[in-house]
Protein backbone atom coordinates (compact mmCIF):
# COMPACT_ATOMS: atom_id res chain seq x y z
CA UNK A 1 0.00 0.00 0.00
CA UNK A 2 1.27 3.48 -0.88
CA UNK A 3 -0.37 6.63 0.44
CA UNK A 4 2.65 8.94 0.24
CA UNK A 5 0.79 12.15 -0.54
CA UNK A 6 2.44 13.95 2.35
CA UNK A 7 5.87 13.18 0.90
CA UNK A 8 5.21 15.00 -2.37
CA UNK A 9 3.99 18.44 -3.31
CA UNK A 10 1.59 19.50 -6.03
CA UNK A 11 3.11 22.00 -8.49
CA UNK A 12 2.06 25.61 -8.33
CA UNK A 13 -0.11 26.41 -11.35
CA UNK A 14 1.24 29.36 -13.35
CA UNK A 15 1.24 30.46 -16.96
CA UNK A 16 4.43 29.57 -18.81
CA UNK A 17 5.33 32.25 -21.34
CA UNK A 18 8.69 32.28 -23.06
CA UNK A 19 10.35 30.28 -20.31
CA UNK A 20 8.99 32.53 -17.53
CA UNK A 21 6.35 31.49 -14.99
CA UNK A 22 3.69 34.18 -14.76
CA UNK A 23 0.84 34.53 -12.29
CA UNK A 24 -2.52 35.91 -13.31
CA UNK A 25 -5.29 37.97 -11.74
CA UNK A 26 -6.72 36.53 -8.54
CA UNK A 27 -9.97 34.63 -8.43
CA UNK A 28 -9.09 31.51 -10.36
CA UNK A 29 -10.89 28.23 -9.78
CA UNK A 30 -9.44 25.58 -7.45
CA UNK A 31 -7.95 22.26 -8.55
CA UNK A 32 -9.46 19.50 -6.40
CA UNK A 33 -8.37 15.97 -5.56
CA UNK A 34 -11.43 13.97 -6.71
CA UNK A 35 -10.75 11.20 -4.20
CA UNK A 36 -10.76 13.48 -1.15
CA UNK A 37 -12.17 16.83 -2.24
CA UNK A 38 -9.01 18.52 -0.94
CA UNK A 39 -7.85 21.66 -2.71
CA UNK A 40 -4.53 21.13 -4.52
CA UNK A 41 -4.00 24.58 -5.97
CA UNK A 42 -5.55 27.51 -7.82
CA UNK A 43 -5.70 28.09 -11.56
CA UNK A 44 -4.69 31.64 -12.50
CA UNK A 45 -6.87 33.65 -14.80
CA UNK A 46 -5.51 35.15 -17.99
CA UNK A 47 -6.20 38.36 -19.89
CA UNK A 48 -5.97 39.24 -23.57
CA UNK A 49 -2.73 41.17 -23.12
CA UNK A 50 -0.94 38.04 -21.90
CA UNK A 51 -2.55 35.89 -24.60
CA UNK A 52 -1.35 38.37 -27.20
CA UNK A 53 2.17 38.07 -25.79
CA UNK A 54 1.93 34.27 -25.89
CA UNK A 55 0.94 34.32 -29.57
CA UNK A 56 3.74 36.77 -30.38
CA UNK A 57 6.37 34.77 -28.48
CA UNK A 58 5.22 31.53 -30.11
CA UNK A 59 5.63 33.04 -33.57
CA UNK A 60 9.06 34.39 -32.69
CA UNK A 61 9.94 30.91 -31.48
CA UNK A 62 8.69 29.46 -34.76
CA UNK A 63 11.31 31.41 -36.72
CA UNK A 64 14.05 29.78 -34.66
CA UNK A 65 12.65 26.31 -33.87
CA UNK A 66 11.78 25.49 -37.48
CA UNK A 67 15.45 26.00 -38.40
CA UNK A 68 16.63 23.49 -35.81
CA UNK A 69 17.53 20.31 -37.72
CA UNK A 70 15.14 17.40 -37.25
CA UNK A 71 17.82 15.36 -35.51
CA UNK A 72 18.44 18.20 -33.07
CA UNK A 73 14.74 18.45 -32.25
CA UNK A 74 14.57 14.68 -31.85
CA UNK A 75 17.45 14.62 -29.37
CA UNK A 76 15.67 17.09 -27.10
CA UNK A 77 12.43 15.11 -27.19
CA UNK A 78 14.23 11.84 -26.49
CA UNK A 79 16.08 13.41 -23.57
CA UNK A 80 12.73 14.59 -22.20
CA UNK A 81 11.39 11.03 -22.52
CA UNK A 82 14.30 9.77 -20.45
CA UNK A 83 13.59 12.34 -17.75
CA UNK A 84 9.93 11.24 -17.65
CA UNK A 85 11.00 7.67 -16.99
CA UNK A 86 13.43 8.76 -14.28
CA UNK A 87 10.68 10.74 -12.54
CA UNK A 88 7.85 8.33 -13.11
CA UNK A 89 6.86 8.09 -9.43
CA UNK A 90 6.56 11.84 -8.94
CA UNK A 91 4.72 12.32 -12.23
CA UNK A 92 2.35 9.43 -11.52
CA UNK A 93 1.58 10.88 -8.10
CA UNK A 94 0.63 14.21 -9.69
CA UNK A 95 -1.68 12.48 -12.17
CA UNK A 96 -3.37 10.43 -9.46
CA UNK A 97 -4.06 13.26 -7.03
CA UNK A 98 -5.54 15.55 -9.68
CA UNK A 99 -7.27 13.01 -11.93
CA UNK A 100 -8.11 10.12 -9.59
CA UNK A 101 -6.79 7.04 -11.43
CA UNK A 102 -4.76 4.38 -9.57
CA UNK A 103 -0.99 4.86 -9.40
CA UNK A 104 -0.51 1.73 -11.50
CA UNK A 105 -2.44 3.30 -14.36
CA UNK A 106 -0.73 6.66 -13.86
CA UNK A 107 2.71 5.05 -14.14
CA UNK A 108 1.63 3.36 -17.34
CA UNK A 109 0.48 6.71 -18.69
CA UNK A 110 3.86 8.29 -17.97
CA UNK A 111 5.70 5.45 -19.71
CA UNK A 112 3.26 5.66 -22.62
CA UNK A 113 3.87 9.40 -22.93
CA UNK A 114 7.63 8.85 -22.99
CA UNK A 115 7.20 6.26 -25.73
CA UNK A 116 5.19 8.74 -27.82
CA UNK A 117 7.92 11.36 -27.49
CA UNK A 118 10.59 8.89 -28.60
CA UNK A 119 8.67 7.39 -31.50
CA UNK A 120 7.48 10.68 -32.99
CA UNK A 121 10.92 12.23 -32.53
CA UNK A 122 12.51 9.43 -34.52
CA UNK A 123 9.77 9.27 -37.16
CA UNK A 124 10.01 13.02 -37.79
CA UNK A 125 13.62 12.49 -38.87
CA UNK A 126 12.31 10.39 -41.75
CA UNK A 127 10.23 13.17 -43.29
CA UNK A 128 11.96 13.77 -46.60
CA UNK A 129 11.62 16.04 -49.60
CA UNK A 130 10.25 14.51 -52.79
CA UNK A 131 11.74 15.04 -56.25
CA UNK A 132 9.21 14.96 -59.09
CA UNK A 133 9.98 13.52 -62.49
CA UNK A 134 10.85 16.36 -64.82
CA UNK A 135 8.21 17.18 -67.44
CA UNK A 136 10.32 19.86 -69.16
CA UNK A 137 14.03 19.42 -69.97
CA UNK A 138 16.13 21.27 -67.41
CA UNK A 139 13.26 21.70 -64.93
CA UNK A 140 13.55 20.46 -61.33
CA UNK A 141 10.56 20.26 -58.99
CA UNK A 142 10.91 19.44 -55.32
CA UNK A 143 8.10 18.97 -52.80
CA UNK A 144 9.09 20.24 -49.36
CA UNK A 145 7.23 19.42 -46.14
CA UNK A 146 7.45 22.54 -43.99
CA UNK A 147 6.20 23.02 -40.40
CA UNK A 148 2.81 24.68 -40.43
CA UNK A 149 3.52 27.12 -37.58
CA UNK A 150 2.51 27.67 -33.95
CA UNK A 151 -0.03 25.14 -32.69
CA UNK A 152 -2.72 25.62 -30.07
CA UNK A 153 -3.14 22.28 -28.24
CA UNK A 154 -6.25 21.92 -26.09
CA UNK A 155 -5.88 18.83 -23.91
CA UNK A 156 -8.42 16.75 -21.94
CA UNK A 157 -8.38 15.60 -18.32
CA UNK A 158 -8.89 11.85 -18.72
CA UNK A 159 -5.34 11.04 -19.88
CA UNK A 160 -3.75 14.35 -18.99
CA UNK A 161 -0.11 13.42 -19.58
CA UNK A 162 -0.54 11.24 -22.65
CA UNK A 163 -3.05 13.41 -24.51
CA UNK A 164 -1.21 16.67 -23.86
CA UNK A 165 2.12 14.93 -24.44
CA UNK A 166 1.00 13.52 -27.77
CA UNK A 167 0.00 16.98 -29.00
CA UNK A 168 3.22 18.52 -27.73
CA UNK A 169 5.40 15.83 -29.31
CA UNK A 170 3.67 16.10 -32.70
CA UNK A 171 4.12 19.85 -32.86
CA UNK A 172 7.67 20.07 -31.55
CA UNK A 173 9.04 17.18 -33.60
CA UNK A 174 7.81 18.87 -36.78
CA UNK A 175 9.34 22.25 -35.91
CA UNK A 176 6.17 23.90 -34.61
CA UNK A 177 6.08 25.75 -31.27
CA UNK A 178 3.11 24.75 -29.13
CA UNK A 179 0.76 26.61 -26.81
CA UNK A 180 -0.87 24.12 -24.43
CA UNK A 181 -4.21 24.74 -22.73
CA UNK A 182 -4.55 21.94 -20.15
CA UNK A 183 -7.89 20.86 -18.76
CA UNK A 184 -8.74 22.91 -15.68
CA UNK A 185 -9.06 19.70 -13.64
CA UNK A 186 -5.54 18.46 -14.48
CA UNK A 187 -3.09 21.32 -15.05
CA UNK A 188 -0.32 20.05 -12.79
CA UNK A 189 1.00 17.24 -14.95
CA UNK A 190 1.20 19.54 -17.99
CA UNK A 191 3.26 22.02 -15.96
CA UNK A 192 5.62 19.16 -15.09
CA UNK A 193 5.93 18.04 -18.72
CA UNK A 194 6.75 21.57 -19.84
CA UNK A 195 9.36 21.89 -17.08
CA UNK A 196 10.98 18.63 -18.22
CA UNK A 197 11.13 19.82 -21.83
CA UNK A 198 12.84 23.06 -20.85
CA UNK A 199 15.30 21.10 -18.73
CA UNK A 200 15.97 18.83 -21.73
CA UNK A 201 17.09 21.85 -23.73
CA UNK A 202 13.93 23.00 -25.51
CA UNK A 203 14.15 26.71 -26.42
CA UNK A 204 11.96 28.81 -24.14
CA UNK A 205 9.80 30.17 -26.99
CA UNK A 206 8.93 26.69 -28.28
CA UNK A 207 6.46 25.80 -25.51
CA UNK A 208 3.92 27.89 -23.62
CA UNK A 209 1.22 26.87 -21.14
CA UNK A 210 -1.89 28.94 -20.45
CA UNK A 211 -4.76 28.48 -18.02
CA UNK A 212 -8.19 30.02 -17.54
CA UNK A 213 -11.50 30.26 -19.36
CA UNK A 214 -11.17 27.74 -22.22
CA UNK A 215 -13.74 29.46 -24.44
CA UNK A 216 -12.09 32.88 -24.14
CA UNK A 217 -8.61 31.44 -24.68
CA UNK A 218 -9.67 29.43 -27.72
CA UNK A 219 -11.54 32.30 -29.35
CA UNK A 220 -8.65 34.72 -28.90
CA UNK A 221 -5.86 32.39 -30.03
CA UNK A 222 -7.74 30.88 -32.96
CA UNK A 223 -8.33 34.40 -34.25
CA UNK A 224 -4.68 35.37 -33.68
CA UNK A 225 -2.84 35.47 -37.04
CA UNK A 226 0.26 33.82 -35.51
CA UNK A 227 -1.59 30.58 -34.74
CA UNK A 228 -1.69 28.22 -37.72
CA UNK A 229 -3.24 25.02 -36.34
CA UNK A 230 -5.49 23.81 -33.52
CA UNK A 231 -5.41 20.33 -32.00
CA UNK A 232 -8.32 19.47 -29.70
CA UNK A 233 -9.40 16.42 -27.74
CA UNK A 234 -12.75 16.60 -25.99
CA UNK A 235 -16.48 16.49 -26.51
CA UNK A 236 -18.17 16.54 -29.90
CA UNK A 237 -20.19 19.60 -28.89
CA UNK A 238 -17.09 21.68 -28.11
CA UNK A 239 -15.33 20.25 -31.16
CA UNK A 240 -18.08 21.59 -33.42
CA UNK A 241 -17.68 25.07 -31.93
CA UNK A 242 -13.91 25.07 -32.31
CA UNK A 243 -14.15 23.61 -35.80
CA UNK A 244 -16.46 26.44 -36.85
CA UNK A 245 -14.01 29.01 -35.46
CA UNK A 246 -11.12 27.36 -37.28
CA UNK A 247 -13.13 27.30 -40.48
CA UNK A 248 -13.94 30.99 -40.16
CA UNK A 249 -10.26 31.88 -39.67
CA UNK A 250 -9.03 29.20 -42.13
CA UNK A 251 -6.94 27.35 -39.55
CA UNK A 252 -6.10 23.67 -39.78
CA UNK A 253 -8.05 21.66 -37.20
CA UNK A 254 -7.45 18.20 -35.76
CA UNK A 255 -10.17 16.91 -33.45
CA UNK A 256 -10.44 13.70 -31.45
CA UNK A 257 -13.99 13.81 -30.14
CA UNK A 258 -16.52 11.58 -28.41
CA UNK A 259 -16.95 7.85 -28.77
CA UNK A 260 -19.42 5.14 -27.77
CA UNK A 261 -17.52 1.99 -28.65
CA UNK A 262 -19.54 -1.13 -29.45
CA UNK A 263 -18.27 -4.67 -28.78
CA UNK A 264 -19.73 -7.51 -30.84
CA UNK A 265 -19.41 -10.81 -28.97
CA UNK A 266 -19.79 -13.80 -31.27
CA UNK A 267 -21.43 -17.07 -30.17
CA UNK A 268 -18.16 -19.08 -30.21
CA UNK A 269 -16.20 -17.07 -27.61
CA UNK A 270 -14.65 -18.37 -24.41
CA UNK A 271 -17.10 -16.45 -22.24
CA UNK A 272 -15.01 -16.11 -19.09
CA UNK A 273 -11.81 -15.19 -20.91
CA UNK A 274 -13.53 -12.52 -22.99
CA UNK A 275 -15.43 -11.18 -19.98
CA UNK A 276 -12.19 -10.84 -18.03
CA UNK A 277 -10.52 -8.95 -20.89
CA UNK A 278 -13.46 -6.64 -21.42
CA UNK A 279 -13.88 -5.84 -17.73
CA UNK A 280 -10.25 -4.77 -17.53
CA UNK A 281 -10.73 -2.50 -20.54
CA UNK A 282 -14.10 -1.13 -19.55
CA UNK A 283 -13.17 -0.06 -16.01
CA UNK A 284 -9.66 1.18 -16.79
CA UNK A 285 -9.51 4.86 -15.80
CA UNK A 286 -12.98 4.40 -14.26
CA UNK A 287 -14.40 4.09 -17.77
CA UNK A 288 -13.39 7.67 -18.56
CA UNK A 289 -11.96 6.99 -21.98
CA UNK A 290 -13.26 7.66 -25.46
CA UNK A 291 -11.82 4.25 -26.43
CA UNK A 292 -13.57 2.35 -23.66
CA UNK A 293 -15.89 -0.49 -24.71
CA UNK A 294 -19.37 0.58 -23.63
CA UNK A 295 -22.12 -1.09 -25.69
CA UNK A 296 -21.70 -4.86 -25.35
CA UNK A 297 -23.67 -6.71 -28.02
CA UNK A 298 -23.64 -10.37 -27.01
CA UNK A 299 -25.10 -13.12 -29.18
CA UNK A 300 -28.25 -14.38 -27.50
CA UNK A 301 -26.81 -17.89 -27.13
CA UNK A 302 -24.06 -16.61 -24.81
CA UNK A 303 -25.58 -13.38 -23.49
CA UNK A 304 -26.68 -14.86 -20.16
CA UNK A 305 -23.36 -16.55 -19.40
CA UNK A 306 -21.38 -13.54 -20.58
CA UNK A 307 -23.40 -11.17 -18.40
CA UNK A 308 -22.93 -13.39 -15.35
CA UNK A 309 -19.16 -13.66 -15.87
CA UNK A 310 -18.77 -9.97 -16.68
CA UNK A 311 -20.74 -8.91 -13.60
CA UNK A 312 -18.74 -11.22 -11.34
CA UNK A 313 -15.40 -9.81 -12.54
CA UNK A 314 -16.69 -6.24 -12.28
CA UNK A 315 -17.96 -6.75 -8.75
CA UNK A 316 -14.52 -8.00 -7.68
CA UNK A 317 -12.84 -4.67 -8.47
CA UNK A 318 -11.87 -2.77 -5.35
CA UNK A 319 -12.70 0.93 -5.60
CA UNK A 320 -10.94 3.67 -3.65
CA UNK A 321 -8.24 6.31 -3.50
CA UNK A 322 -5.79 5.79 -6.37
CA UNK A 323 -2.83 6.33 -4.02
CA UNK A 324 -3.68 3.02 -2.33
CA UNK A 325 -1.97 0.35 -4.42
CA UNK A 326 -4.61 -2.21 -3.37
CA UNK A 327 -7.39 -0.39 -5.20
CA UNK A 328 -8.22 -1.47 -8.74
CA UNK A 329 -10.31 1.55 -9.75
CA UNK A 330 -9.97 5.13 -8.57
CA UNK A 331 -12.20 8.17 -8.42
CA UNK A 332 -14.12 9.79 -11.24
CA UNK A 333 -13.10 13.30 -12.16
CA UNK A 334 -15.68 15.07 -9.95
CA UNK A 335 -18.97 14.71 -8.13
CA UNK A 336 -20.94 15.96 -11.12
CA UNK A 337 -19.72 12.93 -13.08
CA UNK A 338 -20.83 10.66 -10.22
CA UNK A 339 -24.32 12.17 -10.30
CA UNK A 340 -24.49 11.66 -14.05
CA UNK A 341 -23.71 7.95 -13.61
CA UNK A 342 -26.61 7.63 -11.22
CA UNK A 343 -28.90 9.27 -13.77
CA UNK A 344 -27.81 6.86 -16.51
CA UNK A 345 -28.49 3.85 -14.28
CA UNK A 346 -31.89 5.07 -13.08
CA UNK A 347 -33.08 5.86 -16.61
CA UNK A 348 -31.98 2.48 -17.96
CA UNK A 349 -33.69 0.61 -15.13
CA UNK A 350 -36.86 2.61 -15.69
CA UNK A 351 -36.82 1.34 -19.28
CA UNK A 352 -36.48 -2.27 -18.16
CA UNK A 353 -32.73 -2.87 -17.90
CA UNK A 354 -31.56 -5.21 -15.14
CA UNK A 355 -28.86 -4.15 -12.70
CA UNK A 356 -26.32 -7.01 -12.67
CA UNK A 357 -23.57 -5.31 -10.64
CA UNK A 358 -22.83 -2.02 -8.90
CA UNK A 359 -25.10 0.90 -9.54
CA UNK A 360 -24.21 3.22 -6.67
CA UNK A 361 -21.52 4.94 -4.66
CA UNK A 362 -19.24 2.69 -2.57
CA UNK A 363 -18.34 5.47 -0.13
CA UNK A 364 -19.87 8.59 1.34
CA UNK A 365 -16.88 10.76 0.46
CA UNK A 366 -14.99 11.23 -2.78
CA UNK A 367 -16.06 11.05 -6.42
CA UNK A 368 -16.42 7.28 -6.51
CA UNK A 369 -18.93 5.12 -8.38
CA UNK A 370 -19.09 1.34 -8.43
CA UNK A 371 -18.22 -0.68 -11.53
CA UNK A 372 -21.72 -1.06 -12.90
CA UNK A 373 -23.21 -3.63 -15.26
CA UNK A 374 -26.62 -3.21 -16.86
CA UNK A 375 -28.13 -6.24 -18.60
CA UNK A 376 -30.85 -6.55 -21.23
CA UNK A 377 -30.62 -2.84 -21.95
CA UNK A 378 -33.16 -1.63 -24.50
CA UNK A 379 -31.73 0.26 -27.46
CA UNK A 380 -33.82 3.31 -26.56
CA UNK A 381 -32.08 3.70 -23.18
CA UNK A 382 -29.94 6.79 -22.81
CA UNK A 383 -26.83 4.74 -22.01
CA UNK A 384 -27.11 3.06 -25.42
CA UNK A 385 -27.17 6.42 -27.21
CA UNK A 386 -25.21 8.95 -25.15
CA UNK A 387 -21.64 8.22 -24.12
CA UNK A 388 -21.73 7.67 -20.32
CA UNK A 389 -17.99 8.33 -19.97
CA UNK A 390 -17.79 6.38 -16.77
CA UNK A 391 -17.83 2.90 -15.20
CA UNK A 392 -21.09 1.67 -16.75
CA UNK A 393 -21.26 -1.33 -19.10
CA UNK A 394 -24.49 -1.83 -21.06
CA UNK A 395 -25.15 -5.37 -22.31
CA UNK A 396 -27.86 -6.26 -24.79
CA UNK A 397 -28.42 -9.45 -26.83
CA UNK A 398 -28.55 -9.78 -30.62
CA UNK A 399 -29.63 -12.63 -32.87
CA UNK A 400 -28.06 -12.10 -36.29
CA UNK A 401 -24.70 -10.72 -37.38
CA UNK A 402 -26.38 -8.06 -39.50
CA UNK A 403 -28.33 -6.87 -36.45
CA UNK A 404 -25.12 -6.46 -34.43
CA UNK A 405 -23.50 -4.45 -37.21
CA UNK A 406 -26.58 -2.27 -37.61
CA UNK A 407 -26.69 -1.48 -33.88
CA UNK A 408 -22.96 -0.84 -33.79
CA UNK A 409 -23.13 1.65 -36.64
CA UNK A 410 -26.41 3.18 -35.53
CA UNK A 411 -24.90 6.10 -33.63
CA UNK A 412 -23.15 9.18 -35.05
CA UNK A 413 -19.90 8.16 -33.30
CA UNK A 414 -17.12 6.14 -34.86
CA UNK A 415 -13.88 6.20 -32.89
CA UNK A 416 -13.33 2.60 -31.74
CA UNK A 417 -15.20 -0.67 -32.22
CA UNK A 418 -14.37 -4.23 -31.21
CA UNK A 419 -15.34 -7.77 -32.12
CA UNK A 420 -14.54 -10.98 -30.25
CA UNK A 421 -14.89 -14.48 -31.66
CA UNK A 422 -12.92 -17.58 -32.67
CA UNK A 423 -14.00 -17.87 -36.31
CA UNK A 424 -11.78 -15.45 -38.28
CA UNK A 425 -14.12 -15.40 -41.26
CA UNK A 426 -16.90 -14.16 -38.96
CA UNK A 427 -14.85 -11.60 -37.00
CA UNK A 428 -13.20 -10.18 -40.10
CA UNK A 429 -16.53 -9.89 -41.90
CA UNK A 430 -17.96 -7.93 -38.97
CA UNK A 431 -14.84 -5.76 -38.63
CA UNK A 432 -15.04 -4.84 -42.31
CA UNK A 433 -18.53 -3.44 -41.76
CA UNK A 434 -17.84 -1.47 -38.57
CA UNK A 435 -17.72 2.31 -39.02
CA UNK A 436 -14.81 3.36 -36.84
CA UNK A 437 -11.33 4.78 -37.08
CA UNK A 438 -9.90 1.93 -35.02
CA UNK A 439 -11.21 -1.65 -34.89
CA UNK A 440 -9.92 -4.40 -32.62
CA UNK A 441 -10.43 -8.10 -33.32
CA UNK A 442 -10.01 -10.11 -30.11
CA UNK A 443 -8.12 -7.22 -28.52
CA UNK A 444 -8.73 -3.81 -27.01
CA UNK A 445 -5.13 -2.76 -27.63
CA UNK A 446 -5.67 -0.74 -30.80
CA UNK A 447 -3.49 2.32 -30.04
CA UNK A 448 0.19 3.13 -29.85
CA UNK A 449 2.50 5.87 -31.18
CA UNK A 450 2.72 4.17 -34.57
CA UNK A 451 -1.06 4.04 -35.05
CA UNK A 452 -3.01 6.84 -36.79
CA UNK A 453 -5.47 7.63 -34.00
CA UNK A 454 -8.80 9.27 -34.76
CA UNK A 455 -12.40 8.64 -35.66
CA UNK A 456 -15.05 9.03 -38.32
CA UNK A 457 -18.44 10.74 -38.30
CA UNK A 458 -18.93 12.80 -35.10
CA UNK A 459 -15.84 11.28 -33.49
CA UNK A 460 -13.44 13.65 -35.12
CA UNK A 461 -11.28 14.97 -37.94
CA UNK A 462 -7.70 14.12 -38.81
CA UNK A 463 -5.31 11.80 -37.03
CA UNK A 464 -2.76 11.86 -34.24
CA UNK A 465 0.11 9.37 -34.05
CA UNK A 466 2.15 7.79 -36.83
CA UNK A 467 3.48 9.62 -39.87
CA UNK A 468 -0.13 10.57 -40.66
CA UNK A 469 -0.32 12.58 -37.46
CA UNK A 470 2.98 14.28 -38.20
CA UNK A 471 1.77 15.37 -41.63
CA UNK A 472 -1.17 17.11 -39.95
CA UNK A 473 1.50 19.59 -38.72
CA UNK A 474 3.18 20.10 -42.10
CA UNK A 475 2.37 21.99 -45.27
CA UNK A 476 3.53 20.98 -48.73
CA UNK A 477 5.44 23.50 -50.77
CA UNK A 478 6.55 22.75 -54.32
CA UNK A 479 9.63 24.58 -55.56
CA UNK A 480 10.12 24.61 -59.34
CA UNK A 481 13.49 25.59 -60.75
CA UNK A 482 14.80 25.88 -64.29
Amino acid sequence: MSMDGAARSYPRILHLVGGEYVDGPSGGRPVLNPATGAELGLIPRIDEALLDEVARRAFEGFRRWRRTPAYGRAEILKKAAGLMRERVEALAWTITVEQGKPLREARGEVFGTAAIFEWLAEESCRIADEILASRIPGMQQVIHHDPIGPVLAIAPWNMPAMMAGRKIAHALSCGCPVIVKPASQTPGIVMELARILLEAGLPADAIHVVHGDPDAIARFLIAAPQIRKVSFTGSTEVGRTLGALCGHHVKRFTAELGGHAPVVICPDVDVDEVARTLVAGKFFNAGQSCMAPTRFLAHRSVAGAFTEAFAAHAAAIRVGNGLDEQNGMGAMINMRAVSTMGEFVAEARDRGARLAAGGGRPADEGAFFEPTVLADVPLAARVMNDEPYGPIAAITPYDEREEAVRISNGLPYGLCAYVFGRDPSCTQAIAAELEAGLVGINTLNVGGPMVPFGGVKDSGLGREGSRHGLHEHLVTKTVTRM
